[in-house]
């Protein structure tokens, strides 16, 4: 992203309360390890298959989650 970059689009949206809630999957290939605020982190390179199973595990995440209350 050549404005802002991924952290910052991170904090925006944690700070924004109609997006605070939603899981964001941040991807990188110099970051090590999963930033504060995201729900899930994935190191370029990966597959299509490993992005499908994160986001799988979110939405199943939130479904229990939402089962519960």
């Amino acid at each position: 992203m050549p404005l802002v970059d991924g952290r910052h689009v991170l904090e925006a949206i944690r700070n924004n309360a109609a997006l605070a809630s939603v899981p964001v999957v941040v991807m990188s290939a110099v970051a090590h390890e999963k930033p504060a605020g995201a729900a899930a982190f994935l190191r370029k390179p990966f597959s299509l298959d490993t992005l499908f199973d994160a986001v799988h595990n979110l939405v199943d995440d939130r479904a229990r989650s939402l089962a519960v209350t």
